[in-house]
């Protein structure tokens, strides 16, 4: 099976991952990202990491890149979210050029990994709102209750208010 297929093309590996430092090392840069954008990178050790955005997280997964290749065969941690990318593409949400699977309720504010809760969006979009989110919430406790108004469309200027998410969700 082509492992290949469950990611994104190369210029999502390009982003810029500094919203994220405080989980992701300064020189870090993905060198696979997965259709739902988790970003995959080594650190200066070759040790893998993955940069999971919907959830605001980063854990170590893989003693190094080829280790990583290797385990990515069978996929049994679930690293590409294969079954999910299946069902989202059989119920009809496939991807262009330019675009990811992206929640419509993250798993981070308790949303479920379900088709019904995907939607197909600009990758860059959904990596501009999930780092959003993840610098307004990174220094909340666990377990904190967040309150999200939605109603008014964006401002002209995107700086204007405090940022996409405030933009977004309002």
């Amino acid at each position: 099976m082509s492992t290949e297929r469950y990611f994104l093309s190369a210029a999502a590996n390009k982003v810029d991952l500094s919203a994220w430092r405080p989980i992701v090392p300064v020189a870090a840069q993905p060198f696979a990202t997965n259709l739902f954008g988790d970003a995959f990178f080594a650190d200066s050790t070759g040790v893998v990491h993955m940069l999971s955005r919907s959830a605001a997280s980063s854990e170590k997964i893989s003693s190094s890149v080829e280790d990583f290749r290797g385990r990515l065969e069978e996929d049994e941690e679930g690293w590409q979210l294969r079954p999910l990318a299946d069902a989202c593409t059989s119920a009809g949400k496939i991807l262009g050029d330019g675009q990811c699977y992206a929640f419509v309720t993250l798993p981070l504010l308790g949303g479920d990994y379900a088709v019904e809760n995907v939607y197909v969006s600009s990758w860059a979009e959904w990596f501009e709102l999930t780092a959003d989110i993840y610098g307004q919430t990174k220094d909340l406790p666990e377990g904190a209750q967040v309150r999200i108004n939605v109603g008014s469309k964006p401002a002209a200027d995107p700086q204007a208010d405090g940022g996409f998410f405030k933009r977004l969700f309002r």
